[in-house]
């Protein structure tokens, strides 16, 4: 799809105007994109986290959705660095992350990153979602994948709760472990 987007937003120029669009799903997208959308205040990225290109992102930008399949690494390098990018959004003050049936949760390096991204929102959310019937398949010890993402969430937390320092900030882990949600 990422190959035709300029096409396809060119061959559309006559049903919308590109200053009225406010929302923007990119769909498997491996690579940085350039796109005129001044108007964009919600952004879904899927399988595309390396689509974030901070030229190329509205500066109006509220809200975004990351959400990343294990079947889908090719369109989906893990490469957090990329969230960098989002300090250069003023105006960006939710941020959601969802990974679904990830064997191995991001390293530390990653970790660092997502903490210091998440204390650049209001609104922040991480979490490992999962098909029982996936692990089954591969035959990957459940157990095992849990405790590797819940150990990854409370790293996150202790990472948040050192770099936000004396901030107010209410803190909800889910009850499995593997999702965290805070609030500044």
């Amino acid at each position: 799809m990422s190959d035709n987007i300029s096409s396809f937003a060119a061959f559309l120029s006559h049903v919308i105007s590109s200053n009225r669009i406010v929302e923007l799903h990119l769909f498997r997208c491996d690579r940085q994109i350039s796109l005129n959308l001044p108007m964009v205040t919600h952004l879904t990225l899927i399988d595309s986290l390396d689509a974030l290109n901070a030229r190329s992102l509205s500066t109006n930008i509220r809200s975004i959705q990351i959400i990343l399949h294990h079947e889908c690494l090719d369109f989906a390098s893990g490469n957090w660095t990329a969230l960098r990018v989002l300090s250069t959004l003023p105006l960006l003050n939710s941020l959601r992350v969802l990974l679904y049936n990830m064997l191995n949760p991001p390293d530390d390096t990653s970790c660092k990153v997502i903490a210091e991204t998440a204390m650049t929102v209001a609104d922040f959310g991480f979490c490992f979602r999962r098909n029982h019937y996936h692990y089954a398949e591969l035959n990957h010890d459940i157990d095992l994948v849990y405790m590797k993402h819940s150990l990854f969430i409370e790293r996150l937390r202790n990472s948040i709760v050192t770099l936000s320092q004396n901030e107010e900030l209410y803190i909800v882990v889910d009850e499995d472990g593997c999702g965290i949600f805070i609030w500044f």
